[in-house]
């Protein structure tokens, strides 16, 4: 799990989870956060 999409106000980011500044993203109240699903290979 490296990128995952961050909805917030209305804007979509994704955010790499590897990165130093990804790691560093603080969740708030409304914010939607979308996790891709691996597949039956485990990717």
């Amino acid at each position: 799990m490296n990128r995952v999409k961050l909805l917030r106000e209305g804007k979509m980011q994704i955010i790499d989870l590897e990165k130093s500044a990804g790691k560093m993203v603080v969740s708030e109240v409304h914010d939607t956060i979308e996790v891709p699903e691996k597949n039956w290979r485990g990717r």
